[in-house]
């Protein structure tokens, strides 16, 4: 039987939540990420854009106004919204994406319009289908259908909001920025020096304190970024 309830207490430590507020928080429904990357919208629209003080507010808001997750409405108060989704009010020009910060909180960063406009995918798997048909299974839950086997496990696809299609692809490969979203140096953004195996050695890009100085995480953690793109900390 599915549980509707969530024990504050047992919430994921990722979620900015006080857990000594209220017994119960919003369990979120199954979302393609564990809970730890994701976060309810009902909790995003009470304790991280202001928008409601009650599940019942976030309702109505949800029924009466465009709430949007990755360009397509949401009607669920229980949709879970993961890591580097984009969710967006349209009516009051406001976008923003789900990172990770150092200290391992879920956050939202601000977006412009042409920042909202693609999302990020990591490409976790790949399944021959009919065909001759390539589906690629992604970190997010999000599943792919392609013509053309051009792509590998590891890599991130550009995903365009409006149309759902790949733009672009960037390798986890010696020279990526890559965004740590998981293990000890959760938050960072790095640059990979070297692969060994299942491990990625990479320095902190802008870190002047440890300049030179190599790490070791697993490519697991990681997610390739485009040179440009920022995912601000959030304290």
């Amino acid at each position: 039987m599915t549980k509707n309830h969530l024990k504050r207490i047992n919430a994921p430590k990722t979620w900015p939540i006080n857990r000594k507020e209220h017994k119960f928080t919003t369990r979120p429904n199954a979302g393609g990420m564990i809970m730890e990357l994701g976060l309810p919208v009902n909790l995003i629209l009470k304790k991280m854009v202001n928008k409601s003080t009650t599940t019942k507010e976030s309702r109505n808001i949800l029924k009466n106004h465009e709430v949007l997750v990755n360009g397509k409405k949401v009607w669920d108060f229980r949709k879970q919204v993961n890591f580097l989704d984009i969710i967006s009010f349209p009516e009051l020009n406001e976008n923003y994406t789900l990172i990770l910060t150092k200290k391992s909180r879920l956050a939202l960063l601000p977006l412009d319009e042409k920042e909202s406009s693609t999302r990020i995918v990591k490409i976790v798997n790949k399944t021959k289908i009919k065909k001759d048909r390539i589906q690629l299974n992604c970190l997010d839950g999000t599943n792919l259908i392609v013509k053309k086997d051009d792509y590998k496990t590891g890599q991130s696809l550009l995903i365009e909001i409006k149309t759902n299609k790949i733009t672009g692809k960037l390798d986890l490969s010696k020279g990526s920025r890559v965004f740590l979203f998981k293990g000890r140096y959760i938050g960072n953004i790095g640059i990979i020096k070297n692969i060994r195996g299942e491990d990625i050695e990479f320095e902190f890009e802008n870190d002047d304190k440890n300049k030179g100085k190599v790490f070791k995480t697993r490519k697991d953690f990681s997610i390739a970024l485009p040179e440009k793109m920022i995912l601000g900390d959030k304290k």
